[in-house]
Order: C-alpha cells, then structure tokens, then sequence
C-alpha cells in the first residue's frame, strides 16, 4: 500500500478540481474495522470528544438553518431551493449552515462544551465562512467526517475534513441497513441526494465524486448484503455517458455483483436535483424506470435504443435477418439473461 493521504479532497459539485484539504491534525485516533470485519489501516475513529465537536457543529447548524433568522440562513434556504430542495423536508435532513466560523467557535468555548482542540479541529479553515455542512457517516451511524459547500455563487467546490476520502467512502450508507432486495440509487453529489430525500425518492446514497473516479473498495462497500438492484443517477445530461464504462469493469470484478442501471445523461431534461422537484417520487421512479439502461445483470429488462437488425426469439437479439427494433423493451428470461448484437451487448447501444 501506498502512503495515505491526509486530506480533503473536491467533489464534482463542480468539474473535478484539485483536492482541496482543511486542517490535517488528528488527535486520539484509532483504527477500527470496516465492514467486512477486517482492520484497515486507512481508517480512522475521532476520540469521543473531536466526534462531540462535530456532532455539535452539525446540531447548531441545523437548528440555525430551520429557524431562518440569520442573513446565512436565508441565503442558504434561496440556494437549496433553486437546485430543487423540497423545503418542507428541511427538518429530516442531516443539513445545516455555518454563517462564522470564529464566532461558532467562541461559543463553543465560551460555553465550556468540550477542548479547544477539538472545535478547532474541524474549524480552523477560512473557507468554512458561509458554507453548508453535514456529517459522513458510517453503516453503523458512527461520524466519519464532516462535508462542507459554499452558497456563494461560483465558489461550488465541496470540502472534506480529513479522512473520508482516505476511507471507503460512501454517503448514505446509514440508511441502506433495512434495504433488502429494494432498489437503491446511486448519484454522485451528496447535495443531490439530500434533494432526492427532500422529495422521498429513497434509498439514496452518494459517492461525492464522479463515478468513474470512484474505487473498487467503495462499490464492493456499497454492493455487499442484500443489495439486489442498483441505479446510477448522473448529474444532469451534460455528463459523458463514457463515464459508466469504468463502472462496469468495477463491479464486474465483485464476487456476487447487483443488477446495475443508468439513467443516460441525454435521456435527462435538466439537472438532477431539478428533475426530481418536478417530477416527485412517483413520478421519478417511473421516468427512470422506464428510460433506464441495464449496465450489468438483465433480469428484468433491456431497453434497444438503436435500430439494428434483429431476431426476437426466446428473449434474446441477436444480428440477423429480421425486423427493426427501436426503443423497445425486450423482456429477458432469468434462465437466458444475455441479449446480444452480433458479440456487444445491447445495453451499452443505449448510450446515443
């Protein structure tokens, strides 16, 4: 293993920029276990009282984001709305502002809360100023870290406080425990999937990068269990679409892989979390449902979206003498699940 990196790092709430890293002292750590019950050494637990401080920041966050009294507060409310927020769902969500850092900071000491260090630890960083913020947690609900977003207008980049990145990173996962074989949606943003729980299109989780840029030890995370059924959400239709290919080998490369489905980036009508506000859960699932490409496993079906050459016999296409076939579903047996074009399969044609 490589040495680890002690930092934060940008989300793709914006193009992927350099990483960006708040403080990177860490006092009264620990290793634990990840999920699969084995030590990793890139993992970390905060003491009890960095994790105080953390818990206590998103608290007072909160509380100040729902009672609207504060200049930030506001601002924050009218940037959550224009990406699509469902302000009534404000209360359930684990979201809150910073409006000054410094004077979060005075009180916390002030009030004898806990050890300097350990407000300091997550606050010691300009960029703090006017920013949402919100825990990472565990499978268990146990804090990771905390993220961080700025509601000024241009200055988009998502922050982490070390070592989530550094970890098997998935937002989300807190809720994935009850799942069972229910399908689970997968986006890139951790904003966005605060909107699609705004709006209750759950389950949702997050990578907080692009997915392309997501390593294996976080599909393996996210895909063990019962987890039958997985849909990536991208961005909005400006993503590439060439983006999902590495996502295949990836979870190819799990030993009992789900069934994975996108939502082409061209077969969007606006950005994510804007789709969501429009369309509501209902509404949603079906528009994914019924524009969605199967990227790995056909159990259920596949949608052709060029015309091709085809032969419709026992749920499979193969290139041959026959009819023209476009933007049909094609039911698939669970005893012949591969549909094929010549040697390509077919889903990967959906990507027009």
């Amino acid at each position: 293993m490589g040495r680890r990196r002690r930092c934060g790092q940008s989300g793709p709430e914006a193009d992927p920029s350099p990483p960006q890293a708040l403080p990177q002292d860490v006092s009264g750590s620990q290793k634990t276990a990840n999920i699969s019950g084995q030590t990793d050494s890139s993992e970390e637990a905060f003491s009890p009282a960095f994790a105080a401080a953390a818990e206590w920041i998103c608290s007072l966050g909160h509380q100040e984001l729902v009672a609207q009294q504060t200049p930030e507060a506001l601002a924050a409310r009218a940037f959550l709305q224009s990406q699509g927020l469902a302000w009534s769902a404000i209360g359930g969500l684990p979201l809150g502002i910073i409006g000054n850092p410094s004077q979060l900071r005075a009180r916390y000491i002030d009030q004898q809360i806990g050890p300097e260090e350990a407000i300091g630890y997550w606050l010691d960083d300009p960029r703090l100023n006017r920013v949402l913020v919100g825990p990472v947690r565990d499978g268990d609900g146990k804090l990771i870290t905390l993220w961080a977003r700025s509601i000024e207008p241009g200055r988009r980049t998502l922050l982490y406080r070390h070592p989530w990145l550094d970890r098997v990173g998935v937002y989300g996962r807190e809720h994935l425990s009850t799942v069972g074989t229910k399908v689970v949606f997968a986006v890139e943003r951790i904003l966005d999937a605060l909107i699609l729980r705004s709006h209750g299109i759950e389950p949702v989780v997050a990578f907080g990068r692009r997915f392309d840029q997501v390593p294996g030890e976080s599909w393996a995370v996210l895909c063990t269990g019962q987890l039958r059924s997985l849909v990536l959400l991208p961005a909005g239709y400006h993503v590439s679409a060439s983006i999902f290919r590495g996502v295949r080998v990836q979870v190819e490369r799990l030993i009992d892989p789900p069934e994975v489905w996108v939502l082409p980036p061209k077969r969007m009508f606006a950005p994510l979390g804007r789709m969501a506000a429009m369309l509501k859960s209902a509404e949603f699932a079906e528009y994914v449902r019924d524009r969605g490409v199967a990227l790995l496993g056909r159990r259920h079906a596949v949608r052709v979206v060029k015309s091709i050459s085809t032969k419709h016999s026992q749920g499979s296409v193969s290139s041959g003498q026959g009819q023209h076939y476009k933007a049909r579903i094609i039911q698939t047996d669970p005893a012949n699940q591969r549909v094929i074009d010549g040697a390509r399969n077919v889903d990967w044609l959906a990507f027009d």
